[in-house]
């Protein structure tokens, strides 16, 4: 949206506030990068990574700011949805190594009990 102005879009104070800051950090001469959460929970909510670059004019004087926006929602809902996934798996990795030390604990108890038994037998 060439020659517009971004704040004039955002609804949220919360997100206006934050990218009138990123636009006046960016007018000083700074480039900032910047991947956020933006709009309400209940609403339209979304991520974005939000990079905030100084506009200069032949002579390398500040006539504005370039603002490029990607909109990451779906990758950051598919990281967090693998990170949970990634867990529960390790949670039941965790469990059956558990369940294992005991089965392979009760089958060596059995050898020992057996070769015991067998032991006892050839006594008599």
């Amino acid at each position: 949206m060439l020659g517009k102005c971004l704040l004039d879009y955002m609804s949220d104070q919360a997100d206006r506030d934050s990218a009138k800051a990123n636009i006046d950090r960016a007018l000083r001469g700074e480039t900032i990068t910047e991947s956020a959460w933006s709009g309400k929970e209940e609403l339209n909510h979304f991520f974005f990574e939000v990079h905030h670059t100084p506009v200069y004019d032949k002579a390398g004087k500040i006539i504005g700011v370039a603002v490029l926006a990607f909109n990451l929602t779906e990758k950051k809902n598919s990281d967090e949805l693998y990170s949970q996934q990634k867990k529960q798996i390790n949670e039941r990795v965790e469990e059956l190594e558990r369940l294992n030390k005991i089965m392979v604990d009760r089958e060596l108890k059995m050898i020992e009990l057996k070769n015991e038994i067998k032991q006892l037998k050839n006594i008599k």
